[in-house]
C-alpha cells in the first residue's frame, strides 16, 4: 500500500477498530480514541475474562487538575475498543501514572499517583517564573501519593478509593510482580523537592499476604534511577531495569531473594534518554526491553530532562 492509503486507513480507524497493519501483515493494531489533549503513561493487562485492559492519563497537561485516569476495554469477544471512561475521581488533584494489577484471586487492582497542583495553567505559571514571582518547577511530584481502587468484575465497576503510599513524593510507573513464591513486588520510587524533581530514588514494597500489608525495601544508591521494571529469571532471583534521571544510560540492580535486598544500580551499554522503559521475559527465556535508543549526557551525576 503506499503512504497515502495507509493515511487515509488509520484515518478511519482511529475508533479503535482493529486491523492489520499494513507494514505487517502478522501484526494487528488500533488506535484507541484519546481523551483530552494529553494522553500518556499507558499500561495494559488481561482480565481473568479474557478481555484487554488498558488505562493512561488524560487531560490538558501533566500537573493540571484535569488530568485523571482513563480506561478502555477490547472485550475478547469484540474487535473495537470501547470509548475510554475516567475511573479516578479527584478533580483536585493531577492524577497520573496508572498500573493494572490482575492478581490470582481474580480480583483487579488499579493503582495511580495524585499529586498537589499549581491552581493555573503552565503557561500562566511560566509567565510568573519569568517575570520574577514566583519560581521552581511546575509539577508538584514531590506533593504526590499513590492511590488505589479494586474491581471484583474485571474493571467493569470500581471499590473506593483507597491510599497506598501516603508518604509525600510517591510515584510508581511500573506494574506489580507476581513472583514465584506468591509475593508481590511492587515497584515505586520517591520525588523529592531538595534537588529539582531530579532526587528521586527507589524502593521495592513487597506483600506476603496478597495486598493486605506490605514492607518496603530500598534500592541502595538508586538517586536518578527510576521506573525499576523488575523481571524474575528464576525462583527468587530477580533483576530491575531503571531509567535514567541522567539521560545517560539504562541502569540494571539484581536481587537473590525476593527483592528483599539489591545491589547498587550499573550503568549497562543500552541508551537512555531520561525516558521510560519495559523489560519483559520471553517464553524463551530471554529478556526483551523497549526503550529510545538515544542518549543525552555522559554525566550520571546530572539531571537532564527530555525537552533538554
Amino acid at each position: 500500500m503506499n503512504e497515502g492509503k495507509v493515511l487515509d486507513l488509520r484515518s478511519m480507524v482511529v475508533d479503535g477498530m482493529l486491523f492489520r497493519s499494513p507494514s505487517d501483515r502478522h501484526r494487528i493494531e488500533a488506535f484507541i480514541p484519546p481523551m483530552g489533549r494529553e494522553n500518556h503513561a499507558s499500561n495494559m493487562v488481561e482480565a481473568p475474562s479474557g478481555d484487554l485492559l488498558c488505562v493512561w492519563f488524560a487531560g490538558t497537561s501533566e500537573g493540571i487538575s484535569d488530568v485523571n485516569i482513563a480506561m478502555s476495554r477490547l472485550s475478547a469477544r469484540e474487535a473495537q475498543w470501547t470509548h475510554p471512561v475516567l475511573v479516578s475521581e479527584d478533580f483536585t488533584r493531577s492524577e497520573q501514572n496508572p498500573l493494572l494489577f490482575s492478581a490470582p484471586d481474580g480480583k483487579l487492582w488499579l493503582f495511580y499517583t495524585a499529586q498537589k497542583t499549581r491552581g493555573c495553567s503552565r503557561e500562566e505559571w511560566r509567565r510568573r517564573v519569568a517575570a520574577g514571582e514566583t519560581s521552581g518547577g511546575y509539577g508538584m511530584q514531590w506533593t504526590a501519593m499513590i492511590r488505589c481502587r479494586v474491581s471484583e468484575d474485571d474493571g467493569h465497576t470500581w471499590g473506593p478509593v483507597e491510599t497506598f503510599s501516603e508518604k509525600p513524593g510517591s510515584f510508581c510507573r511500573q506494574p506489580m510482580v507476581l513472583m514465584s513464591s506468591g509475593d508481590w513486588l511492587f515497584p515505586m520510587y520517591y520525588s523529592l523537592k531538595a534537588a529539582g524533581l531530579g532526587d528521586d530514588h527507589t524502593v521495592m514494597r513487597i506483600s506476603e499476604d496478597q495486598g493486605k500489608t506490605w514492607q518496603e525495601y530500598p534500592v541502595p544508591e538508586s538517586r536518578g534511577r527510576v521506573h525499576a521494571s523488575v523481571v524474575e529469571l528464576s525462583d527468587g532471583w530477580l533483576v530491575a531495569f531503571f531509567r535514567s534521571r541522567a539521560a545517560d544510560r539504562i541502569y540494571v540492580s539484581r536481587s537473590a531473594d525476593y527483592g528483599r535486598t539489591w545491589t547498587v544500580p550499573e550503568r549497562t551499554v543500552l541508551p537512555n534518554n531520561n525516558a521510560s522503559i519495559q523489560a519483559v521475559r520471553l517464553a524463551s527465556g530471554n529478556i526483551a526491553i523497549i526503550f529510545n535508543h538515544t542518549s543525552a549526557s555522559d554525566d550520571p551525576d546530572k539531571t537532564v530532562w527530555p525537552r533538554q
